[in-house]
Order: C-alpha cells, then sequence, then structure tokens
C-alpha cells in the first residue's frame, strides 16, 4: 500500500449519504453501489483529498482490529471501487 497515495471522485459518479450508509451511483454503466458506515466514513476521507495512510490511522484508532487486518480490507475496498470506477487516483 502506498500510504502517500489519494484518491478522487469522477465526475461521473453521483453519491448521495443516508443516515449511516452512502449510495452510489456510477453514470457510465448504471450501476448502484451501497456503502456501509466504515465504507462511508472512507468515501468521506478520500472525498476530502485523505491519503490512505491517513485513513488507515483512521481506521486503527477507531475499530479494534490488527494493522494487518485493517490494511488489507481498506487494499480490498480501495480495489473495488476502483475497479467499479468510483475512484481514481488522483495526480501527484
Amino acid at each position: 500500500m502506498n500510504r502517500h497515495q489519494r484518491y478522487h471522485i469522477p465526475d461521473h459518479v453521483l453519491f448521495q449519504k443516508l443516515e449511516n450508509e452512502t449510495v452510489l451511483l456510477n453514470l457510465e454503466d448504471g450501476h448502484y453501489y451501497g456503502l456501509d458506515d466504515l465504507g462511508t466514513r472512507i468515501w468521506q476521507m478520500l472525498k476530502r483529498g485523505d491519503s490512505l495512510g491517513e485513513c488507515l490511522e483512521w481506521i486503527l484508532e477507531n475499530y479494534e482490529v490488527s494493522p494487518e487486518q485493517a490494511e488489507k480490507d481498506l487494499n480490498a475496498l480501495i480495489r473495488h471501487m476502483t475497479e467499479k470506477g468510483l475512484i481514481e487516483p488522483a495526480g501527484p
């Protein structure tokens, strides 16, 4: 994991926060996606411009999880959102 990596949300992705979850719509493929409370918090952090390292630190401060498991789960979420076109790596 590149802890300095940041992501941005492309213009073709719409999102709406509903209580403790977020609903995402990729306008390019018409698919909806849902994020739970943790996914919503990570989404908000990415949207704000936080790095993966900052996201990982927040998870470790707020959840009882090992650093290895937290990094594995964060990587899986980032990979899934990237593959679905919901986020893109930000430039340098």
